[in-house]
């Protein structure tokens, strides 16, 4: 695999505003601007730091503690090491492996099958493919995930077509909606308090949806 210096690096392409970054070992360099494209495969070492809008190939290698700020996007099975810190924005393909007590921004979209070791730390609304596994003390906006499938929205309802989410955490599920944060007790005393018939139909029933998935004992009839 090609080693790459600092120079050669910088003597790379830049291609539609990307510069083009072969497969090959990045370990030697730390820091990366803003909007590489790299192909699949690449190595990097431990604490780099990579700026807004990069590309990354399917089975790239990243050590520990690496930094990555907005609106990322990596390919399928990308390894990450531990504590590794991600911006928002950032999109990931299936089958992703993170390690332990790795950090995510808002709004990040994971695929199917990726694998969270313990620890990991994810803010709101962030969305997940099916078949993801999450190891222990696993966090959702500061709360304990419990085991399981961690999310559930539901997009495009209501007036202003507000995406609603609900977490899986201990004590019951948890729901985030524009500046509204509470439990179902809460969420659904919230939406009686609307005059919109068909936008409390929608979010009952999405609370319903929800105690149905995790706490059964929750559903109203």
């Amino acid at each position: 695999m090609h080693v790459f210096t600092q120079a050669k690096f910088d003597a790379l392409p830049v291609v539609e505003g990307f510069k083009q970054c072969p497969t090959g070992d990045y370990s030697a360099l730390i820091a990366f601007k803003d909007k590489c494209n790299f192909a699949p495969g690449c190595i990097f070492s431990d604490e780099c730091y990579f700026g807004e809008d990069n590309r990354f190939g399917t089975g790239c290698k990243f050590g520990a503690s690496s930094h990555f700020s907005y609106w990322n996007k990596f390919g399928h099975r990308c390894i990450f090491d531990s504590a590794c810190v991600f911006g928002c924005g950032c999109i990931f393909g299936y089958g992703c492996a993170f390690g332990e007590k790795c950090c995510f921004g808002e709004e990040n979209r994971f695929g199917t099958a990726n694998y969270f070791s313990d620890g990991c730390e994810f803010s709101k609304q962030s969305w997940f493919g099916p078949s993801n596994y999450f190891g222990d003390e696993c966090t959702f906006n500061e709360k304990r995930a419990r085991p399981g499938y961690p999310l559930l929205a539901l997009s495009g309802a209501g007036s202003v077509n507000r995406t609603v989410y609900a977490f899986n955490v201990e004590g019951g599920p948890w729901f985030e909606a524009g500046c509204f944060s509470g439990d179902i007790d809460a969420f659904r005393a919230k939406v009686r308090m609307d005059d919109d018939a068909l936008k409390c139909l929608q979010y009952l029933g999405f609370a319903n949806i929800v105690a149905a998935t995790w706490c059964p004992e929750r559903i109203e009839r």
